[in-house]
């Protein structure tokens, strides 16, 4: 990169960094916190609906991981906190379920208690259902995040906290039909969560992850076959034909789903640490379907950038 472009990613990144570490220090003292996803004034729904005042477990996992890279460990294991109290105590009495968002602000207590709102034109508590499901990509960067402030800190609850998720996730979404792996998770409210079957390849990617940390921390725990699992799930997403990704499975877990389209999961099979050389060929398939001026789009209809994967391009392209 030119002095330039390098100067202008420190600004960037030292911008990013305090914005991030704001977010965590607004709320005083230095224990558990989640973190708001959006500004009630951004968008034109976060005012008008009350679901996204929530603090999304993916986001409050990027928040973490970020904050270890910009060296703010104390903010950075605030979040970890959070997520660890989650992980351990549900109000379904299963160890290791995250929900996908929960209440913003510091968290006092255990079970966890997922988003919600009193909705006074009903006259009762209201939850989102996507919201107090849980999604297996979620689960997985929640772990990978404890992962990272356990090798930070040196605290042993952290990794004891992404192997309780992990569990979780082999009990409740790993699928044997061909190609095995694991489907997309729970979604629903507890009285009757809908078992969610399709696979995708961004999940799997997530989990092939954190399994494979998993299995440098613990070889003997059962977790290089579970990472097995999902890393070979992605390579059977791969299509040669085409150079390209798959975005995973239809519901019945095996027909390729050749309708939708995602740049995550074009991206993050390449940062594993052992993809497939020939995999690196797809990036060709991501600059002529997903490029839009200076950016990259979520899909592959090109009706705009998206930050967060243009995010992950420069990632990609940076390792």
């Amino acid at each position: 990169a030119s002095p330039a472009a390098a100067d202008g990613a420190a600004t960037l990144a030292a911008a990013t960094c305090g914005a991030l570490r704001a977010r965590v220090s607004v709320v005083p003292g230095d224990g558990p916190v989640f973190l708001r996803s959006y500004d009630a004034a951004s968008g034109s729904g976060a005012g008008a609906e009350p679901a996204l005042n929530g603090a999304f477990t993916y986001d409050n996992a990027l928040a973490a991981i970020a904050l270890r890279a910009c060296g703010d460990i104390a903010a950075a294991r605030r979040i970890a906190d959070a997520l660890w109290m989650a992980a351990g105590a549900d109000r379904s009495n299963v160890a290791g379920r995250l929900r996908n968002a929960y209440r913003p602000g510091p968290v006092e207590g255990t079970p966890v208690p997922p988003m919600g709102w009193w909705d006074a034109a009903q006259g009762r508590w209201d939850e989102d259902p996507y919201q107090v499901g849980s999604a297996t990509g979620n689960l997985a960067w929640a772990g990978l995040a404890l992962l990272t402030l356990g090798d930070a800190t040196g605290d042993p609850r952290f990794a004891a906290g992404a192997a309780t998720i992990g569990h979780w996730v082999v009990a409740h979404v790993q699928n044997g039909k061909p190609p095995a792996g694991f489907t997309g998770g729970l979604y629903g409210y507890d009285d009757a969560p809908q078992r969610l079957a399709w696979k995708s390849t961004e999940h799997n990617t997530d989990l092939a992850a954190m399994f494979s940390w998993l299995a440098r921390r613990q070889p003997n725990a059962g977790w290089p076959a579970q990472a097995s699992t999902a890393r070979r799930f992605v390579a059977a997403q791969w299509n040669a034909a085409e150079q390209r990704f798959v975005v995973g499975t239809l519901p019945d877990g095996m027909t390729p789903n050749l309708k939708n389209s995602g740049i995550d999961s074009e991206l993050w099979p390449l940062l594993l640490e052992d993809a497939a050389p020939g995999w690196r060929a797809g990036l060709a398939h991501v600059e002529a379907q997903y490029a839009v001026g200076d950016g990259f789009d979520f899909n592959d209809d090109r009706d705009g950038i998206w930050s967060e994967g243009t995010a992950q391009a420069a990632l990609v392209y940076r390792a």
